[in-house]
């Protein structure tokens, strides 16, 4: 901040603020771009599942026999 010394308030308008030079560029991103295929989806539900199995065969190693 600088302090303005004999400026009345609301003396200095808005069009001394310099424009903006830069825009914010839109990006056209669509529900495809972020969902996951279908292939991609039973990939992870494949992993998830083994990962389950895993953890309950290391907790109860009775249940391998079966």
């Amino acid at each position: 901040m600088v302090p303005l010394y004999d400026v009345d308030y609301s003396e200095l308008t808005i069009s001394l603020k310099p424009p903006h030079l830069r825009h914010i560029s839109e990006l056209d991103i669509r529900a495809e771009d972020l969902l996951p295929n279908v292939e991609e989806a039973m990939h992870v539900q494949d992993a998830q599942i083994w990962h389950i199995a895993d953890i309950l065969y290391n907790s109860f190693p009775d249940l391998r026999k079966r």
